[in-house]
């Protein structure tokens, strides 16, 4: 089905708050109208280049920067995806610390994170609803939806993203790229200005969790993008943005996953892991579908998770954080004792396990 739809249908002053925008909201997940890039046209060039390139306006039309208040104004933390007039999906790590939320900025329909420009909207978080059972120490259903303070508008650089319910062979996808404001080197101290994509292959589970790759760390509800060799990544920053892929037979673009973690960036046999929206999609609709009513809360034993090994870092008075994390057996049990006898990676135990959210300590200290 395909709903043919003026660029301003997401105006106010054409819905009724009460009842059409939710209709409208739930048809954008299944829907002909989720995952259009308008503008593509007069930007394909772009994506046939190799990774790690700025983006022109509106190529990405569901991106969303997660911003958080920094010194004078906001910084960039995490990334996001609309997915209906209300609705952002994104990572649940992205609020390990859910101090301020209401300051929070979400920007959308910008590429410059410094000069949003005239097409770009701002709006604020009404709630975040992460999964109920999340396990931040394993990073376990690593979801999360935020809602809006406000509908946004729909535009040329403003668009919902598609998701994949379960007929979705979502496999069988070629083209495949993730995009996003974070760091572009792994020892990288900001995230980026400008937003960047690259096209990434997805990599089949049996190969990811291979004991020279993630030896078992990867879960059904899990994707693995990137390349054997590495090079192409996303790190630091990108978490909760979108892993994207198109259908041969249209244009049209399903946020097939979420940023989520990975070890390093860019490395060899190390691709950056993404949460299945596919897997979560009941979930996400349970949420966002008229007259929804959210799932039951888990179990006692449901919601029992390993203690962390350690405090988290301080954070700074009124600066909400969100750190990287060191491997810890909790998250990778069998990868470490495999991958700590190898004397290349000795030294990895001191570096970061990416949860790629950033980290916004690392720039206090940096400027």
């Amino acid at each position: 089905v395909n709903f043919l739809l003026e660029p301003d249908w997401f105006s106010p002053a054409r819905i009724n708050p009460a009842g059409t925008l939710d209709a409208l909201s739930a048809v954008l997940l299944s829907s002909g109208i989720c995952g259009r890039r308008p503008l593509a046209s007069s930007h394909s060039s772009s994506l046939q280049m190799g990774g790690g390139v700025n983006t022109l306006p509106g190529t990405w039309p569901w991106m969303v920067s997660i911003r958080t208040p920094f010194r004078s104004g906001y910084q960039h933390t995490c990334g996001g995806s609309l997915i209906s007039a209300k609705w952002i999906l994104t990572a649940a790590h992205c609020f390990r610390d859910k101090r301020y939320l209401e300051n929070w900025e979400l920007l959308l329909g910008s590429t410059v994170l410094s000069r949003p420009g005239p097409d770009a909207e701002v709006r604020f978080l009404k709630r975040v609803v992460e999964h109920e059972s999340y396990i931040p120490q394993q990073q376990v259903n690593d979801i999360a939806l935020i809602e809006l303070d406000d509908p946004i508008q729909c535009s040329d650089y403003i668009q919902p993203a598609c998701l994949p319910e379960s007929f979705v062979d979502v496999s069988a996808m070629a083209h495949c790229y993730i995009a996003g404001w974070g760091y572009t080197q792994e020892k990288s101290n900001a995230p980026s200005d400008i937003l960047k994509e690259a096209k990434v292959e997805l990599i089949s589970q049996e190969r990811c969790n291979s004991t020279s790759w993630y030896y078992g760390s990867i879960r059904v509800n899990n994707l693995c993008a990137g390349f054997e060799a590495g090079g192409i990544d996303t790190c630091q920053g990108d978490s909760g943005g979108p892993l994207m892929c198109r259908e041969d037979r249209s244009e049209r673009y399903w946020v097939v996953g979420i940023t989520s973690w990975g070890l390093g960036c860019a490395r060899a046999q190390k691709p950056g892991v993404y949460t299945s929206t596919q897997h979560f999609f009941d979930w996400i609709q349970s949420y966002t579908r008229p007259n929804s009513q959210p799932p039951p809360a888990p179990t006692e034993e449901e919601e029992q998770a390993p203690e962390e090994t350690e405090p988290p870092p301080p954070l700074e008075p009124n600066l909400p954080n969100i750190a990287s994390f060191e491997i810890s057996e909790l998250m990778l049990p069998s990868l470490l004792s495999a991958l700590l006898q190898k004397s290349r990676l000795e030294s990895s135990r001191a570096e970061n396990k990416s949860h790629w959210g950033t980290d916004l300590e690392s720039l206090e200290s940096a400027v």
